[in-house]
């Protein structure tokens, strides 16, 4: 209570002070009671929000002071807190699941071997479904957050992967309700962190399409579908990765529509998605030999080429045609490295596109008016010089 009117109700100095003296009373064991005593209804939230605060840091950062013996009355505890706190003030709850996720992670290293699946189960029985998809964005945050040593990261890591399949299981059920929608979709973009299975995850990538015409879960499915196809297993996948190309190749009517009016964050999110696929697999994409496949390949590029030459001067009218140069300094290297007889067919099959491209990049370079030139930014400028020069490189 002191360091709280000491904090808000003092100037900037005095304020500094407080929270100078904040940080070495977490670290005290008395602190253990301060945040429980400050995690009550009567506090003001900001009294409720630094008791949430102190119980994170201490499971965080001083695991190694809890006392075995203490560990399943803290547990029981942290739940209770949660579930109190599960409607709200959104910001103790929100800190109360990282104290949460914390928990998790320290605890799967030994005294609670699958805690995971055993916090999904018991919060779901608690009728805190959205709770339990909150912990599990988290886990993977705090893995990265939390200093471990390479051993418990180790452990950590291989008990997660152990749980991933029933992760997947639960954000599935939780997808098809729509308020579960979007948090179902974090947790699969956060659990990518311990490398999601393909072939158990294909359903979900196939359900995530369709989400891409709801605009608002619009920028996290291109997050999830990006971060996905990144992963490098599935590159052991080909048959699974062609399924999602397909689905990809279906979003070119979504991409003319974003391009005829003008809408840039669609044909940058969609460009994204292309991109993960032409830059992740270039060689399969170019050592294929059924029919079906190259047509898919064909509309790819093709798509690729419309966010090349999307209307307008980079980086004014538009900020994302400059991510697609790599790719097609890339692609003519590729084709150029495979064998010889291979490399003629294909460069005899693409010759047309590159002929395209250049036609494009020769209208993308030119200079605005003068008027135009003068209306723009010094950044602006330069940015536009960079891009004509890797243009050129290209």
């Amino acid at each position: 209570k002191q360091w709280y009117q000491r904090r808000v109700r003092a100037d900037k100095s005095v304020r500094s002070h407080a929270e100078t003296w904040l940080l070495q009373q977490q670290n005290l064991p008395i602190s253990w009671q301060a945040g429980w005593s400050l995690l009550q209804p009567e506090k003001t939230v900001e009294e409720q929000y630094f008791g949430a605060h102190f119980i994170h840091h201490k499971i965080s950062q001083c695991w190694n002071t809890i006392n075995i013996e203490h560990f399943q009355n803290l547990l029981q505890a942290l739940f209770q807190k949660l579930m109190d706190y599960r409607k709200g003030p959104s910001i103790v709850r929100t800190r109360l699941c990282v104290a949460v996720a914390a928990f998790t992670l320290h605890a799967m290293q030994g005294p609670w071997p699958g805690a995971i699946g055993h916090t999904i189960k018991y919060l779901k029985a608690q009728g805190g479904v959205e709770i339990a998809l909150q912990v599990l964005v988290l886990i993977p945050e705090e893995f990265t957050t939390i200093t471990f040593t390479a051993q418990s990261k180790s452990i950590i890591r291989c008990q997660a992967k152990e749980a991933v399949s029933q992760v997947l299981q639960f954000i599935t059920e939780c997808h098809v309700v729509p308020e579960f929608r979007e948090v179902s979709l974090k947790v699969f973009n956060s659990w990518i962190t311990f490398e999601l299975p393909v072939q158990e995850s294909v359903a979900l990538v196939d359900k995530m399409f369709g989400d891409l015409q709801d605009l608002s879960l619009f920028d996290i499915v291109v997050d999830c579908l990006v971060n996905f196809l990144r992963q490098p297993i599935t590159m052991s996948f080909p048959n699974a990765v062609w399924e999602i190309i397909s689905k990809v190749a279906h979003l070119q009517p979504m991409l003319g529509q974003a391009l005829q009016s003008d809408d840039m964050s669609i044909c940058q999110g969609i460009c994204q998605i292309l991109l993960a696929i032409t830059d992740t697999y270039t060689k399969l994409l170019l050592n294929t030999s059924r029919p079906d496949r190259i047509s898919l390949i064909s509309c790819l590029i093709g798509m690729v080429l419309e966010c090349t030459g999307v209307p307008g001067h980079f980086p004014v009218d538009e900020n994302f045609s400059d991510t697609t140069l790599q790719f097609w300094f890339n692609f003519g290297d590729d084709i150029i490295s495979e064998e010889s007889d291979h490399s003629k067919r294909l460069l005899s099959m693409y010759s047309g596109v590159f002929r395209k491209l250049v036609e494009v990049l020769i209208v993308k370079i030119m200079y605005p008016s003068d008027d135009a030139w003068q209306s723009w930014s010094d950044d602006q400028r330069t940015e536009f010089e960079n891009y004509r020069k890797e243009v050129c490189e290209t």
